[in-house]
Protein backbone atom coordinates (compact mmCIF):
# COMPACT_ATOMS: atom_id res chain seq x y z
CA UNK A 1 0.00 0.00 0.00
CA UNK A 2 2.92 2.33 0.58
CA UNK A 3 3.66 2.42 -3.14
CA UNK A 4 0.29 3.97 -4.01
CA UNK A 5 0.28 6.71 -1.37
CA UNK A 6 2.68 9.52 -2.13
CA UNK A 7 4.72 10.82 0.70
CA UNK A 8 4.82 14.59 0.95
CA UNK A 9 8.27 15.92 1.72
CA UNK A 10 8.00 18.92 3.97
CA UNK A 11 11.52 19.97 4.78
CA UNK A 12 11.97 19.51 8.50
CA UNK A 13 8.84 17.41 9.06
CA UNK A 14 7.20 19.86 11.48
CA UNK A 15 4.57 21.39 9.24
CA UNK A 16 2.66 18.26 8.29
CA UNK A 17 1.09 15.34 10.11
CA UNK A 18 0.74 11.88 8.61
CA UNK A 19 -2.71 10.55 9.48
CA UNK A 20 -1.58 6.95 9.40
CA UNK A 21 -0.95 6.06 12.99
CA UNK A 22 -2.49 9.25 14.29
CA UNK A 23 -4.71 7.25 16.66
CA UNK A 24 -1.69 5.40 18.04
CA UNK A 25 0.09 8.56 19.11
CA UNK A 26 0.30 8.90 22.83
CA UNK A 27 -0.71 12.53 23.09
CA UNK A 28 -2.14 14.17 26.14
CA UNK A 29 -5.50 15.92 25.89
CA UNK A 30 -3.72 19.28 25.74
CA UNK A 31 -1.42 18.07 22.94
CA UNK A 32 -4.40 16.72 20.97
CA UNK A 33 -6.21 20.06 21.33
CA UNK A 34 -3.08 21.93 20.19
CA UNK A 35 -2.72 19.60 17.21
CA UNK A 36 -6.39 20.02 16.31
CA UNK A 37 -6.05 23.80 16.51
CA UNK A 38 -2.93 23.71 14.32
CA UNK A 39 -4.73 21.55 11.75
CA UNK A 40 -7.91 23.65 11.81
CA UNK A 41 -5.97 26.90 11.38
CA UNK A 42 -3.80 25.57 8.59
CA UNK A 43 -0.62 25.98 10.60
CA UNK A 44 0.00 22.27 10.06
CA UNK A 45 -1.29 20.01 7.31
CA UNK A 46 -2.93 16.64 7.82
CA UNK A 47 -2.30 13.87 5.32
CA UNK A 48 -5.07 11.48 6.30
CA UNK A 49 -4.88 7.73 6.03
CA UNK A 50 -6.82 5.88 3.39
CA UNK A 51 -9.03 4.43 6.09
CA UNK A 52 -9.94 7.78 7.66
CA UNK A 53 -10.45 9.44 4.28
CA UNK A 54 -12.77 6.63 3.19
CA UNK A 55 -14.73 6.84 6.44
CA UNK A 56 -15.11 10.62 6.07
CA UNK A 57 -16.54 10.24 2.57
CA UNK A 58 -18.63 7.14 3.30
CA UNK A 59 -16.81 4.84 0.91
CA UNK A 60 -14.63 1.81 1.50
CA UNK A 61 -10.85 1.90 1.85
CA UNK A 62 -10.74 -0.63 -1.01
CA UNK A 63 -12.40 1.89 -3.32
CA UNK A 64 -9.84 4.53 -2.41
CA UNK A 65 -6.95 2.09 -2.84
CA UNK A 66 -8.25 0.93 -6.22
CA UNK A 67 -8.55 4.52 -7.44
CA UNK A 68 -5.02 5.29 -6.25
CA UNK A 69 -3.73 2.19 -8.03
CA UNK A 70 -5.56 3.20 -11.22
CA UNK A 71 -4.02 6.66 -11.02
CA UNK A 72 -0.58 5.16 -10.48
CA UNK A 73 -1.08 2.93 -13.54
CA UNK A 74 -2.21 5.92 -15.62
CA UNK A 75 0.76 7.96 -14.47
CA UNK A 76 3.09 5.11 -15.43
CA UNK A 77 1.48 5.01 -18.89
CA UNK A 78 1.98 8.77 -19.24
CA UNK A 79 5.62 8.48 -18.20
CA UNK A 80 6.18 5.68 -20.71
CA UNK A 81 4.50 7.69 -23.47
CA UNK A 82 6.62 10.72 -22.55
CA UNK A 83 9.77 8.58 -22.75
CA UNK A 84 8.74 7.23 -26.18
CA UNK A 85 8.02 10.78 -27.37
CA UNK A 86 11.44 11.93 -26.15
CA UNK A 87 13.19 9.05 -27.95
CA UNK A 88 11.23 9.85 -31.13
CA UNK A 89 12.17 13.54 -30.95
CA UNK A 90 15.84 12.70 -30.43
CA UNK A 91 15.76 10.28 -33.39
CA UNK A 92 14.14 12.91 -35.59
CA UNK A 93 16.77 15.47 -34.59
CA UNK A 94 19.56 13.01 -35.43
CA UNK A 95 17.92 12.22 -38.79
CA UNK A 96 17.56 15.93 -39.61
CA UNK A 97 21.22 16.51 -38.82
CA UNK A 98 22.20 13.50 -40.94
CA UNK A 99 20.09 14.86 -43.82
CA UNK A 100 21.97 18.18 -43.64
CA UNK A 101 25.33 16.37 -43.72
CA UNK A 102 24.23 14.17 -46.65
CA UNK A 103 22.94 17.18 -48.58
CA UNK A 104 26.20 19.06 -48.06
CA UNK A 105 28.20 15.95 -49.03
CA UNK A 106 26.22 15.47 -52.25
CA UNK A 107 26.58 19.12 -53.21
CA UNK A 108 30.34 19.15 -52.64
CA UNK A 109 33.07 18.37 -55.16
CA UNK A 110 35.30 15.30 -54.84
CA UNK A 111 38.14 17.60 -53.79
CA UNK A 112 36.01 19.15 -51.01
CA UNK A 113 34.99 15.66 -49.84
CA UNK A 114 38.65 14.64 -49.69
CA UNK A 115 39.49 17.76 -47.67
CA UNK A 116 36.56 17.04 -45.33
CA UNK A 117 37.77 13.46 -44.88
CA UNK A 118 41.24 14.72 -43.94
CA UNK A 119 39.78 17.33 -41.55
CA UNK A 120 37.56 14.80 -39.80
CA UNK A 121 40.33 12.23 -39.62
CA UNK A 122 40.52 8.72 -40.95
CA UNK A 123 40.29 7.09 -37.51
CA UNK A 124 36.95 8.77 -36.73
CA UNK A 125 35.55 7.77 -40.10
CA UNK A 126 36.76 4.17 -39.69
CA UNK A 127 35.20 4.04 -36.22
CA UNK A 128 31.84 5.04 -37.70
CA UNK A 129 32.19 2.54 -40.54
CA UNK A 130 33.01 -0.21 -38.07
CA UNK A 131 29.82 0.54 -36.09
CA UNK A 132 27.74 0.47 -39.29
CA UNK A 133 29.22 -2.81 -40.55
CA UNK A 134 29.15 -4.58 -37.18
Amino acid sequence: MLDIVRSTPNGNGLDSVNGRGLERRKLTLDQRVDLAADLASGRRLLHPSIKSTAASLKITPAQVSERLKARARQEAKWRAAEARWQVQNEAEAVNAEADRIVSAWRLSSPEAREAAFRTIGASEIWDILARIVA
